[in-house]
């Protein structure tokens, strides 16, 4: 994407910069993906007491939910159907500093994913009213 994002800049209004750090954050969410299925075998092996596995659990809801919202909204039409993006929770639970560091690591993946969730958020909320510009400009052409 990126020898177009001045062409798509260009047609769609939104600036540059925007358009440059949507793309990293989708790479870095991809990235943190990506860590956090690489260390589910190793953590399948270690150990984790039910409080921290219920949160374990809490955790995959949140980011399913986070990330099917997300899907969610870049399917949206248009914007008149447009779905309101929310602030995505990011929790600290002090239980995890007592497990091991493969698990402190994991959660922390987690927390980072749903920061980087919410950061991509905003900048899709942000950049919302130009999303539809050029798709109705197009229809619209003789």
């Amino acid at each position: 994407m990126r020898p177009h994002i001045a062409a798509t800049a260009s047609e769609s209004g939104i600036e540059k910069e925007t358009l440059e750090t949507i793309q990293r954050t989708h790479r870095n969410i991809i990235g943190t993906i990506d860590l956090l299925l690489s260390a589910a075998p190793r953590l399948a092996n270690i150990e984790i007491d039910e409080e921290n596995h219920v949160l374990l659990m809490h955790y995959q809801h949140e980011l399913t939910q986070a990330m099917q919202h997300m899907a969610a909204v870049l399917r949206s039409p248009s914007d008149e159907v447009f779905r309101p993006i929310t602030r995505i929770a990011v929790s600290e639970y002090p239980s995890v500093q007592h497990l091991a560091f493969e698990w402190q690591g994991y959660f922390w993946l987690t927390q980072t994913l749903q920061t980087q969730l919410q950061q991509l958020s905003d900048l899709l909320q942000t950049s919302k009213p130009h999303w539809f510009c050029c798709i109705w400009a197009g229809l619209s052409a003789p």
